[in-house]
């Protein structure tokens, strides 16, 4: 017999026998039972260990789900200060466009129409105010209204407030998503599934619950309106507490001062047009001098417009100065009752507007900030206040 004949059977029967074992093999995987065929048994990739039912150690949960979202309140607090400053540079820009009309009004004064209500004023048989009641007519026809001035105070502060709520919404957004995470959303987990109106409603009832607590801490009261940040009403409220104290600061008698708020605005307003009255003799001193009578009293007006924006915006400078000096006197004076006695004035000087509309605002940005933290802070330790 051949002997490559041979070898080529053997090759063909070799490779035979191999292929029919493989497939063999491969069929048994589906035939046969697992148990019976442990070598060729593959473990499932990617597959879970069994779960545990260790229990969850709530005070490092809160820990870090108050590390997430302290950052997010730290920015909130920010963005509000930068609105209060937008809100108030509205006010400068509306002292600085009526500058315009101070030209006109310093004419209106020293037309014969202007002069001949000023000699006539002073006849004794004809009213005193009519000089005045001019100036004031004039004054609103030139430069501006005070139910000019008055809406945009209010529009500044009613700005400021809606401002914050809108931070305060995107910021209860932020924190429900936050603690929605995986990390934070496990079972039994505060806050986890509750459904966006109910974190909103927990988080204005809270504010009511801490406000009593801020206020012990701030050191003064915390009005219904800064809880509920009703913009109208805290607009008006801040409004004529400063617009009568500069009316008093221009010279009108507080006891004509009203107590509503278009009275003090009234008086706000005559007090306003009574520093800028200006005598028409100074139209002849002036000619004969030289000068143009009308830009000096053009000036003398923009003096009063800057003096007034001061006092509205920034604060009476005598009443900062007593206040500092007062505050001193209240944490350091070594008699019990002058301490007291300090602290008082501090208090008065403090609720009556005269420390100006920034001050004003920032003892309500202050206010709400702590309301604000302090709330969240309890919606994170389940509303029980738990200590770290």
């Amino acid at each position: 017999m051949d002997p490559r004949r041979s070898t080529t059977a053997s090759t063909v029967l070799a490779t035979t026998l191999i292929v029919s074992f493989g497939a063999a093999v491969w069929l048994g995987r589906f035939y046969l039972p697992a148990a019976h065929m442990p070598e060729l048994r593959i473990a499932p990739a990617d597959v879970a260990p069994p779960a545990t039912n260790s229990p969850i150690d709530w005070t490092t949960w809160r820990r870090k789900a108050w590390d997430k979202i302290e950052p997010r309140i730290d920015e909130a607090d920010r963005e509000a200060l930068e609105c209060l400053k937008v809100e108030l540079a509205s006010i400068d820009e509306f002292f600085y466009e009526r500058r315009a009309g101070t030209k006109p009004f310093a004419e209106a004064v020293l037309s014969l129409q202007g002069k001949w209500v000023f000699v006539k004023s002073k006849l004794p048989t004809v009213d005193d105010d009519a000089h005045l009641k001019f100036l004031q007519e004039k004054f609103e026809q030139n430069i501006f209204a005070i139910a000019d001035l008055k809406t945009v105070i209010e529009s500044a502060i009613g700005g400021y407030v809606s401002r914050v709520q809108g931070i305060e919404n995107q910021l209860l957004v932020d924190v429900r998503a936050d603690l929605s995470e995986r990390e934070f959303a496990v079972p039994g987990a505060p806050l986890a599934a509750l459904p966006e109106q109910e974190f909103r409603r927990r988080f204005e009832r809270l504010l009511q619950d801490v406000a009593e607590a801020v206020a012990r801490d701030s050191q003064f009261a915390v009005s219904r309106e800064v809880v509920s940040f009703v913009s109208g009403e805290i607009a008006a409220q801040i409004a004529v507490r400063v617009a009568t104290a500069v009316a008093t600061r221009l010279g009108v008698s507080a006891g004509i001062l009203g107590t509503g708020a278009a009275s003090s605005w009234a008086t706000f307003g005559i007090g306003l047009v009574a520093a800028v009255a200006i005598d028409v003799a100074i139209d002849r001193i002036t000619k004969i001098a030289g000068y143009d009578p009308a830009e000096k009293i053009s000036e003398k007006v923009r003096d009063v417009l800057k003096q007034v924006r001061t006092l509205l915006v920034e604060g009476d400078p005598e009443a900062l100065a007593a206040l500092d000096k007062l505050r001193s006197m209240a944490r350091s004076d070594n008699d019990a009752t002058v301490r007291a006695e300090s602290q008082k004035a501090v208090d008065s000087i403090e609720a009556g507007g005269s420390l100006g509309l920034r001050r004003e605002l920032l003892k309500l940005h202050e206010t709400r900030a702590k309301l604000r933290r302090e709330a969240l802070r309890r919606l994170v330790f389940d509303e029980t206040g738990e200590a770290l």
